[in-house]
């Protein structure tokens, strides 16, 4: 299958949604129309209901009296100017409620790179590695031994384990060390779908097994090709709290510490958790 086709329709989604414009739009379509149907449904039979109490008749409780009149008096014709001006006013709140709810997404990511492009993604590479930047030449095909190697999948997980524990980081994989794009298509190779969703797939159960399911939403995760071959760009954010890695029975910690990935020892380990903590 050729390249274009097995990262087309996936190149820009997310472990966590919301990372492109189309997506962005999509939540605030949602949330608007979901306030404004809670305002012309809900919220405007409710003030019918009301104003029926204000007056002199008295009033005795019924599903017609005091759920289906209100509704129809809302919609019906007579009433379409309330209903319009109410239905706006629900589209502006539940927009309103919809930038909060983006804003609350990014905010563990706004002090993380993200190259989006071809362009963005050379001049991260030509940069190197950092105390937020990490290359990968690949998720679990160890190009010495040609063959799948679950050993560099471990790899991967400390390498988010660390990023989440310091200050969140970016992680290329599909670069060499010395900055040469190897790409993962002989990843996509070793999985069920062998494409980018598969990667995509790999990469949450990978996280959820090693880390922990609760932090699959500190990672973002696109597709960029660079000199005509696929990287996979993943967004770590900070944890809140202390993230331990599973190696086997164990549970390690590793912090990011300049360009390496660092186990800390159980002292350690104890100074920089409680550390976190207390940050929170």
């Amino acid at each position: 299958m050729p390249l274009a086709k097995k990262i087309r329709g996936h190149s820009m989604r997310s472990l966590t949604r919301y990372n492109n414009r189309a997506a962005c739009w999509g939540v605030y379509f949602r949330y608007g129309f979901l306030g404004a149907l809670l305002l012309v449904l809900v919220v405007h039979p409710a003030l019918e209901v009301l104003h029926q109490f204000s007056a002199d008749t008295p009033l005795r409780f019924s599903w017609e009296v005091f759920v289906f009149q209100p509704i129809l008096g809302a919609l019906d014709d007579s009433a379409w100017p309330v209903t319009l001006a109410v239905g706006l006013g629900g589209v502006l709140i539940g927009g309103t409620f919809g930038a909060l709810h983006l804003r609350a997404v990014r905010k563990p990511f706004e002090n993380v790179p993200r190259p989006e492009t071809t362009a963005d993604l050379e001049k991260c590479v030509s940069a190197g590695e950092g105390e937020q930047v990490e290359f990968k030449s690949s998720l679990r095909w160890d190009r010495n031994l040609g063959k799948v190697n679950k050993a560099l999948e471990l790899v991967i997980a400390k390498t988010l384990c660390g990023m989440m524990n310091h200050d969140g980081g970016l992680l290329l994989i599909g670069v060499e060390d010395d900055g040469n794009i190897a790409g993962i298509e002989d990843d996509f190779k070793t999985l069920k779908h062998e494409n980018w969703d598969g990667f995509h797939q790999r990469i949450i159960a990978l996280a959820s097994s090693n880390l922990g399911g609760q932090y699959v939403g500190l990672l973002r995760s696109h597709c960029v090709l660079a000199e005509g071959k696929a990287v996979a760009v993943i967004q770590v954010a900070p944890a809140p709290t202390p993230v331990f890695c599973k190696d086997g029975n164990a549970q390690r910690y590793y912090l990011r510490a300049g360009n390496t990935t660092r186990e800390l020892d159980s002292r350690e380990a104890l100074e920089h958790a409680f550390e976190k903590r207390k940050n929170v």
